[in-house]
This record gives structure tokens, C-alpha cells and sequence, in this order.
């Protein structure tokens, strides 16, 4: 899917005509998609963890 399709989807349009009103396109571009990568790690981050915490807590019971 091309880069912008995603933005479309996303409804990013609106994000990204705020902010070339106050700053030029491509500074704008790479900030909306650093705060998606930045999301997303975060996301990754808590799904690894709940996977860990179910593992254990699997653990805990089979031990019991």
C-alpha cells in the first residue's frame, strides 16, 4: 500500500495541512511518521510484555 493511501486511511490529510501551514512539507512528513514509528514501538513493547506475563503466569500455575 503506498504511502499515501496510509496517510488517507489514517485520516493524516487533516494532521498534515495543520502542519504545513506553520512548517514545510517534508519536516512535517517526518514528524507525523517518527510519531507513528513511535507508536507503534510502543505498541510492540506492550504486547511483548503482556506475552511474557501471560508465559509466566502459565508457569505458575503449571508448577502449582
Amino acid at each position: 500500500m503506498p504511502l499515501d493511501e496510509i496517510k488517507r486511511s489514517l485520516c493524516l490529510d487533516e494532521i498534515m495541512f495543520l502542519f504545513e501551514r506553520k512548517i514545510d512539507y517534508k519536516t512535517a512528513e517526518r514528524f507525523v511518521e517518527r510519531c507513528f514509528s513511535l507508536v507503534i514501538y510502543c505498541l510492540l513493547a506492550v504486547y511483548d510484555v503482556m506475552k511474557k506475563d501471560c508465559r509466566t503466569q502459565s508457569g505458575i500455575h503449571n508448577k502449582q
